[in-house]
């Protein structure tokens, strides 16, 4: 996906609710610039946290007494030292003499000192985790493609061009779905490839316990353990599609497949010989299996008998639920109204197998000498195997015990379900389901597989040869064949939005479907591509709001309190000391303790010295010269 199809800016990720949902995004080099200047000022709000920390402690401790010589050196390194490690630093090089002396007081110091060390520590982690910012906002972006629309074929395609445009987009994008199912499917080998869309994975559960979904008699296996049955659950449009709306607007989709081996009984097959593959005469022998006229041939499905495969072949036919313009009417046995029916008839007589295959659609148990060794030819010529689709759609803001779903069937009525105003969707909601209704079908079992190279089998044939299968290597299949059309279905409906990867010179954009349609273009999720970072607006506020706030006082803090205690008369011993614990107040008096002149300081506070008084030893001003009436 184009880096420059990610919008840049403030938005909501519903996802993470109205309120912790607010992200900004930028690209990276703004990214990185940000997390920088967050870390200095984090710095720069810690070290004025110590000031106004300091502030009130010197003030709390003051008092119209000075104290003796170990209070008054503890308050000037409250007073003068910027940064609370170098504050401890200095308190700790004050207690061991203390100690020494016995100073029944010597416990101050050293927990003053490791207030200062838990304040540096504490603001030391806040600036590491001041990068959070970005963690907490999550992995997500937003597209924002002027080619987002429909791809289709141009309006004046002939018939040609438009097969060939289906069968191209189809192949291409089947291609890449069996390439991310492999990588980003079960244990994903490559975090970054995989981090395309809003979850990595589709999450599906299997039941190998199905009972067959086809007439008992064509069913292979019979009982509970007839069918592998692959269900979706509920799948929430925002979290796993990646659609940001308001949890108003959000849809439930689920989709399960449903797949068992076939049998033909007697009847529904038989041999043809001196014929072609359309019946024409011909010099061959072919296997026709009857299960339904196609719109060209009376029979499903044909094998040519005299050919040596040493590979598998796959044929496929499907019919979908509700549609009138199959290319396939299925039996009565295997017509299932409420599914979309899809079956695949294996072949590939001269592959031989190191052992006995017990799979029922792989079935190889036909021996054949290779002295010293034998092989195994298999059971049949041609193997069946069908598998029926099913989908729902779902209004989580109905519920009536539990949300209001449209019946688990076929693609085509569960669309036009879905449309019924019972259904309660809005406008919006709609949209995302006419998305879905343009990409359903090419999602389907059948669409999910391409030819025999579709099969995780055709993985183990060298030269005729193939290593052992295990019994259940068909569920295998199939489960493969359903991560391909999950993985499909996130990349197409992704492509919506930002369009297709590699457009075809046969292809075209059509517009949205109206405003509302328009609107989805902007609030399509994919997860964060390497050019960008996303910051949470919030944290950045709290950082922000917090240490700015922390700054602004520590540098008003003194004077205000001060100029309270001056006016209330209250305290003004304390704002006192407060300025003559100052450095270079104190270089003042002990120059002018030395016998030389006095030295005026002036900073907006204190007065021009013009009297000292004596006190204990040590000279300074009074305070009512520093605060004149």
């Amino acid at each position: 996906m184009s880096q420059s199809y990610v919008y840049n800016g403030v938005w909501i990720n519903w996802a993470r609710g109205r309120v912790l949902g607010w992200t900004l995004t930028l690209p990276s080099a703004e990214g990185q610039l940000l997390i920088a200047f967050l870390a200095v000022f984090v710095t720069v709000a810690g070290a004025r946290a110590w000031f106004v920390t300091s502030y009130l402690i010197h003030q709390l401790r003051a008092g119209l007494n000075p104290g003796d010589q170990h209070h008054q050196q503890t308050q000037v390194i409250l007073r003068n030292t910027g940064g609370a490690l170098v504050a401890s630093w200095e308190l700790l090089s004050l207690r061991w003499p203390r100690a020494k002396a016995g100073s029944s007081k010597f416990w101050s110091v050293p927990l003053l000192a490791v207030l200062g060390l838990l304040h540096a520590l504490g603001w030391a982690v806040a600036g590491v985790f001041s990068s959070q910012v970005v963690n907490t906002a999550g992995n997500e972006v937003l597209i924002r493609s002027p080619n987002c629309g429909y791809y289709e074929s141009t309006k004046n395609a002939t018939f040609v061009d438009k097969t060939w445009f289906q069968a191209y987009r189809n192949l291409n994008a089947t291609r890449d779905a069996a390439t991310y199912s492999r990588l980003c499917y079960g244990v994903i080998t490559n975090k970054q490839f995989c981090s395309q869309y809003t979850v990595p994975n589709i999450p599906w559960t299997r039941d190998v316990n199905s009972t067959c979904p086809f007439g008992s008699d064509f069913c292979r296996l019979n009982g509970t353990a007839a069918a592998l049955t692959m269900d979706t659950a509920m799948l929430n449009s925002q979290s796993i599609f990646g659609f940001n709306t308001p949890p108003s607007d959000e849809v439930g989709y689920r989709k399960v497949t449903t797949c068992a081996p076939i049998r033909t009984p007697n009847g529904f097959s038989e041999f043809v010989n001196n014929t072609t593959s359309n019946g024409r005469p011909g010099n061959d022998t072919w296997l026709r299996v009857y299960l339904g006229p196609t719109s060209h041939t009376n029979w499903t499905g044909a094998y040519n008998v005299n050919k040596s495969t040493e590979s598998y072949e796959l044929q496929t036919i499907s019919a979908m639920a509700s549609f009138d313009r199959n290319a396939w009417a299925p039996i009565r046995q295997l017509n299932l109204t409420d599914a979309d029916i899809s079956l695949f008839f294996l072949s590939g007589n001269a592959i031989t197998y190191h052992q006995p295959v017990d799979d029922p659609w792989f079935s190889a148990h036909t021996p054949i000498d290779f002295p010293p060794d034998t092989y195994y030819l298999a059971d049949s010529y041609m193997r069946i195997l069908g598998c029926a689709d099913r989908h729902q759609f779902c209004n989580p803001n109905l519920k009536v015990g539990k949300p209001l779903c449209t019946p688990l069937t076929g693609s085509i009525p569960a669309f036009a379900a879905a449309r019924e105003r019972r259904m309660g969707f809005s406008e919006t909601q709609s949209s995302i389901i006419s998305r879905f209704d343009l990409t359903l079908p090419l999602t389907s079992t059948i669409q999910s597989v391409t030819s025999e190279v579709s099969l995780q089998a055709y993985d183990s044939v060298w030269k005729g040869f193939s290593a052992p299968l295990p019994n259940t290597h068909w569920q295998t299949e199939a489960a493969a064949w359903f991560n391909i059309a999950l993985a499909k279905l996130q990349a197409l409906l992704v492509e919506i939005s930002s369009g297709p990867v590699a457009p075809s010179p046969k292809g075209l954009i059509t517009p949205p479907h109206g405003p509302i349609d328009a609107e989805l273009c902007n609030a399509q999720k994919v997860r964060r591509s390497a050019g960008h970072v996303s910051f949470s607006v919030l944290g950045l506020v709290i950082i922000f709001v917090v240490g700015g706030t922390l700054i602004i006082i520590s540098f008003i803090i003194d004077i205000a309190v001060g100029f309270l205690q001056r006016w209330s008369r209250r305290g003004a011993h304390k704002a006192a000391q407060w300025l003559r614990d100052e450095k270079l107040e104190l270089q003042r008096m002990v120059y002018e303790n030395a016998g030389n002149s006095p030295v005026e300081v002036s900073d907006g506070q204190v007065a021009i010295a013009t009297e000292t008084v004596q006190h204990k030893g040590l000279m300074y001003t009074s305070a009512r010269e520093i605060y004149p009436s």
